[in-house]
């Protein structure tokens, strides 16, 4: 009940700043927590330098790194023109990334060498909430894992990862620093978690380092070739996960195999019934001592795939000649 309470009051304070202090609306360089953003629209027609373009909560977000400032959309049209993206926050240096829980926008302001929080108010600006100075050296990227409720931050210079995670309301704390000595002085660009591992892609290093999301121990290391030498990111393209495919393949081979042995059972049972008799007695007249369905199984197998694989031969000839188009 207290933390409910605390919530509603922070949001009641929130929505109160919005509505009775526009002198805070005025954003610049070196706004401190509690700033709001007033959402003006973007006055370049281009980014300088886009480190990342992102889709969160239905808005289009864009790093503009050169221009220090986030842009946003609202309008689920990436195409839209650039001077009619907002402007989410401009009290950056540098920024390279952006990522969201849906709550919290977090941001790393690279040259600055720290992570900024901000929400987004009912009335459509962006506030500021949190910011945490000293994250490393040039932190290039974050990414928000829903699986451990947490926010990573990767610092380029020091092979370090900060992980923050939310404690309540609409605040974070710095829960945890892994570490890595093997990357720390060597530029690495940026990380994709993938389940219990997180991908390192570091120029300075040549290649993907491949770590236990958990223990942060070294799991793989891949080198890349010289002309993929300045990888900045990975991430999976197409379906890549072949089981489902596998096991559907397994479920067609046993639907064929029970029609087959129906079929064939039905077919023998109408035109040679006395076949039944070869489960009593052998070809030598020597009584069988075994139960009948293991005998007459091949037979009923045989004899349904015969007429299956024919009358599926018969049908795909019917719709070649109703329809010549048709080939294999």
């Amino acid at each position: 009940m207290k933390k409910m309470f605390r919530q509603t009051f922070f949001i009641i304070a929130v929505l109160a700043a919005a509505l009775f202090m526009p002198f805070q609306t005025k954003a610049a360089p070196g706004a401190v927590p509690g700033t709001i953003f007033p959402g003006y629209l973007n006055p370049e027609p281009e980014t300088l330098v886009s480190t990342q373009t992102t889709f969160i909560n239905g808005m289009f977000f864009t790093v503009d790194c050169y221009h220090d400032r986030i842009i946003y959309n609202d309008s689920c049209d990436p195409s839209l023109p650039l001077m009619q993206w907002k402007v989410m926050a401009d009290d950056l240096n540098k920024p390279h990334s952006i990522c969201s829980d849906g709550l919290i926008y977090m941001v790393v302001d690279t040259d600055n060498n720290r992570v900024v929080t901000y929400t987004r108010l009912i009335t459509g600006e962006f506030m500021e909430l949190q910011s945490f100075e000293g994250v490393g050296i040039r932190p290039h990227y974050c990414v928000y894992d829903a699986a451990t409720a947490s926010f990573y931050v990767w610092s380029s210079y020091t092979g370090e990862m900060y992980i923050y995670k939310r404690t309540s309301g609409f605040s974070v704390k710095l829960s945890s620093v892994k570490k890595l000595p093997i990357l720390y002085g060597i530029y690495t660009r940026s990380f994709t978690i993938d389940g219990n591992n997180i991908i390192l892609c570091s120029q300075g290093a040549g290649g993907l380092i491949v770590v236990n999301k958990r223990t942060f121990k070294i799991v793989a290391a891949y080198q890349v070739t010289d002309e993929l030498g300045g990888v900045v990111q990975v991430a999976h393209v197409g379906l890549v996960r072949r089981g489902p495919h596998g096991f559907f393949i397994a479920m067609l081979g046993i639907l064929f195999l029970i029609i087959s042995i129906i079929t064939g059972r039905q077919l023998l049972d109408r035109v040679y019934p006395d076949y039944r008799l070869l489960s009593k007695k052998s070809y030598s007249g020597k009584e069988l001592d075994l139960p009948a369905v293991f005998v007459l199984l091949p037979f009923w197998f045989f004899s349904g795939t015969l007429l299956t694989g024919w009358l599926t031969y018969i049908a795909a000839c019917i719709v070649s000649a109703v329809d010549p188009g048709v080939r294999h």
